[in-house]
């Protein structure tokens, strides 16, 4: 028996803003389907937070650089509330992009 594991797309992400699929976290960290630039992560959460109303001030470029990391993740797990992810080696099984800003 083989077991597939669990794919995701962009669109997983949520909507596209300046051509990034992105989503925050409960603690304001955003995350990005695939790795972009700070200058394009600062255009795409600052139109994710207009569009969603929720006013935060460090979305300047310098903040969005200063929290800016590439990774790679994997889907552990889906449930009811959504994906499970855990960070794994770029060559790892079922590896994806992922632009975090951490604030």
């Amino acid at each position: 028996m083989t077991t597939t594991e669990p794919t995701i797309t962009p669109e997983d992400f949520g909507e596209a803003h300046h051509g990034v699929h992105l989503f925050d976290d409960e603690y304001g960290n955003v995350f990005a389907y695939g790795h972009h630039d700070a200058r394009r992560m600062a255009a795409a959460i600052s139109a994710y937070y207009r569009e969603n109303d929720c006013y935060r001030g460090n979305t300047t470029l310098k903040h969005v650089s200063d929290g800016l990391v590439n990774l790679w993740m994997r889907v552990t797990g889906i449930d009811a509330g959504g994906f499970q992810f855990e960070l794994c080696e770029q060559d790892g099984s079922g590896a994806f992009p992922v632009t975090a800003v951490r604030w």
